[in-house]
């Protein structure tokens, strides 16, 4: 990890080369690269890290979709997010997943399935959304799940 960018999340490796001595082993000292010592954004010791972020932590957020009604949620964090949707039918013969995503600039787009073919199927191909994103997730006869992860500074 050579460059500090916001898609890093916080890392911890043991095998990583500020544990055992950075930028060469020959500076391996076990007391003063020991756990702790690196930047959880790109790794290196904090005496090398010339990053300007604070760390980052990836939220997993989950809205689950059942019969009795539709869900909502907005998106959150500080970057863009990708959706994965799952989905199991009850009624093979009725089963429909509707997904409402209003995005930021006002733009909505629906994704609606129906006809869905007995077994788990995941979905995975959403265009990013912005934080301030909305959704909604309606489901008839059918188990669904939405999934994303978001960034926030901690």
């Amino acid at each position: 990890m050579s460059s500090c960018t916001s898609e890093h999340s916080p890392i911890y490796d043991p095998w990583a080369s500020c544990y055992w001595g950075y930028p060469h082993p020959y500076f391996y000292n076990p007391f003063a690269y020991w756990a702790g010592s690196c930047c959880t954004v790109c790794g290196k010791p904090y005496q090398f890290c010339s990053c300007t972020q604070k760390n980052l932590m990836k939220l997993p957020q989950e809205l689950t979709g059942d019969p009795t009604g539709a869900k909502e949620a907005f998106i959150g964090g500080t970057l863009d997010v990708h959706l994965t949707l799952e989905y199991l039918p009850i009624v093979v013969a009725t089963a429909n997943v509707k997904l409402v995503i209003t995005a930021v600039d006002g733009t909505v787009t629906t994704v609606d399935l129906s006809g869905i073919a007995s077994g788990y199927h995941v979905k995975e191909d959403f265009t990013a959304l912005s934080p301030g994103a909305k959704i909604k997730l309606e489901v008839t006869d059918c188990q669904a799940r939405l999934r994303w992860c978001e960034v926030i500074t901690c």
